[in-house]
């Protein structure tokens, strides 16, 4: 086998191949397409004639935020006509940065509750709200049932309002990891993986029963940094010492009414008692409020466009990992990034990293596409929660690097090797016979384990593709390949540590690159600038169709799919959730 893949099996067989779709088949997904297209069309036409062209924003608003469920990077389909796709995560960040100097807008209101961002984007958030703030406008935010995140989110506002029977689960922070190697020697499977470096511990989850001590002190380094971070922020917005605002983010769980005792929260309030503090101006969404916006935008002097890299990495189109999520497929990704550098309206560019890794081959298409972007146009990398391995890897093309202080990044490493079921096989009465006509049959069957000299070949391709990663980042941070493999080998980062590290430029947000692409342009700071975001999401239409055309289960699973084809791999296997 040529390829090998970071933190999976080595490849069975080839399947067969797709058997062909049916005349009546793909009449049928024509059909039922067309007739979605239609309903929508027809309804969303009706809306538009019943109720105009959409709200709008009378003097003294309210900008209603809520943080519950996900601002996604990038949209699952544009919007059409009634059909609302987002708001997106950069929409978000745009639309409390208009308000801020609009006029018509007076205030803002966190209705805060299960919010599902990683902290690097939950801090530009808090960025945003509080520049809001600076502008002198009030923010007021409500409280349920709240954790950490959600309270770090709240404690930007003036006035914090908490349900009268709400709690505030404030447990401090930390981290748990699963180990699997003591199921895997009761089932009989034998994980067989190579490392670069010792801080490249994802295998340890399957061949060790607890964290090495680089892995303990790599995410209590990580642990550290949000902490001490939320701990800074809270002091800082509720008047508090560093001491106590350690203390109190630890020792939870509290009642409203021991928040309310302690100064965590201003008062306890139902629904119609913070709608009186808010008072009686009209509340508008921000999604609404995004809208209204691009309705009446003016022409910008500047054009930026901001290519997302978002999910794993992987050759091919962007598609939907079930249950990973979004995949950024290079040949998209790469599409995106010729049209920016072709496109004579186009003035910078902001690659939109928020990725955990995946394909070296994939990442360095990404690369080389980026790399053109720069010899003709400012480009600068933007990490939103994790930008590691790949993700790390495609931003090497950029002149700058901006990442916020809590994104997870660096992890410059790289593992291989497959997943040996032969004793499992045994012990529920399975027989696997192999014929070979030549070769190392061991590489290809899930049943037998891999001999010395296959182990010695997987490290011989681990080491190559770390030199190629050393190459890259080497060249883009203007250190020796032997400074990256100090601060390499595997090593996570926040983007505070990154920075310090010198693998970052500056701290900020996506709204921060691009206004740093801009100036990179040679536009001035009070500039406006027009977001073009890319890839363009696919129609509504586009979505029901591919959805109708997705196959078996490897289809839907795109990341196994490459695992289990050999696909090599510069990826972060998990990304660190912090309680």
């Amino acid at each position: 086998m040529s390829e090998m893949t970071t933190g999976g099996m080595a490849p069975p067989p080839p399947p067969p191949g797709p058997r062909r779709r049916s005349g009546s088949g793909c009449l049928l997904t024509a059909m039922l397409v067309l007739a979605a297209v239609l309903v929508l069309g027809f309804v969303g036409l009706a809306a538009l004639l019943f109720i105009g062209e959409g709200p709008t924003v009378p003097e003294g608003s309210i900008l209603l935020v809520g943080t519950e469920g996900e601002y996604p990077e990038t949209l699952q389909y544009a919007p059409f006509l009634f059909a609302d796709a987002g708001p997106s995560f950069s929409d978000l960040v745009q639309g409390i940065s208009g308000a801020a100097s609009d006029p018509r807008i007076a205030g803002l209101h966190l209705r805060v509750a299960r919010t599902r961002l990683g902290w690097a984007r939950a801090r530009e958030l808090r960025d945003g709200v509080l520049r809001f703030r600076e502008a002198g406008k009030r923010v007021t935010a409500s409280l349920e049932y709240a954790g950490l995140m959600d309270y770090y989110l709240a404690s930007a506002a003036d006035r914090i309002h908490m349900h009268p029977r709400g709690q505030l689960g404030l447990y401090g922070i930390s981290m748990e990891v699963m180990f699997f190697a003591g199921l895997f020697e009761k089932l009989g499977i034998e994980a067989q993986f190579e490392a670069i470096g010792p801080y490249k511990t994802a295998p340890e989850a399957f061949t060790a029963s607890g964290m090495s001590p680089e892995h303990r002190d790599q995410l209590e380094s990580l642990g550290e940094e949000f902490r001490s971070g939320a701990a800074e922020a809270v002091a800082e917005s509720r008047g508090l010492t560093q001491g106590d605002a350690d203390r109190l983010l630890s020792d939870g769980p509290y009642t409203a009414s021991r928040a309310l005792e302690e100064g965590l929260v201003d008062a306890l309030s139902y629904l119609d008692e913070i709608e009186e503090d808010v008072g009686d101006e009209e509340l508008v969404d921000i999604g609404d409020y995004v809208n209204s916006l691009r309705r009446g935008a003016p022409p910008a002097e500047v054009r930026v466009a901001v290519v997302h890299v978002d999910g794993a990495i992987l050759p091919g189109k962007s598609r939907e990992d079930l249950s990973a999520g979004p995949v950024a497929g290079a040949n998209t990704v790469a599409e995106a990034l010729a049209w920016a550098e072709e496109e004579a309206s186009v003035d910078a560019v902001v690659l939109r990293v928020s990725s955990p890794g995946g394909s070296d081959s994939a990442s360095d298409t990404i690369w080389r596409a980026a790399e053109r972007v720069r010899a003709v146009k400012p480009l600068v990398a933007s990490f939103g929660d994790v930008a590691a391995s790949g993700g790390y890897w495609v931003s090497t093309a950029a002149r700058r690097v901006v990442a916020e202080p809590l994104s997870i990044t660096g992890s410059i490493g790289v593992y291989v090797g497959k997943f040996n079921i032969g004793e499992l096989l045994d012990k529920i009465g399975i027989a696997a016979d192999l014929v070979t006509a030549g070769g190392r049959p061991n590489w290809l069957s899930p049943s037998r384990p891999l001999d010395e000299q296959d182990l010695e070949r997987l490290r011989e391709g681990a080491a190559e593709i770390y030199g190629v990663f050393l190459e890259r980042v080497a060249a883009a941070r203007n250190m020796t390949a032997t400074e990256v493999d100090a601060i390499g080998q595997g090593r996570v980062f926040t983007g505070g540590q990154a920075l310090a590290a010198g693998l970052v430029d500056q701290a900020g947000g996506i709204e921060d690159a691009v206004r740093l692409a801009a100036s990179e342009a040679g536009f001035p700071d009070e500039a406006t600038i027009e977001w073009v975001s890319l890839p363009e999401p696919p129609t509504l239409a586009e979505a029901i169709e591919a959805e109708f055309r997705a196959g078996g289960l490897r289809e839907r699973l795109p990341l196994l799919d490459a695992a289990l084809e050999g696909t090599r791999m510069a990826l972060l296997p998990f990304v660190p959730e912090f309680r």
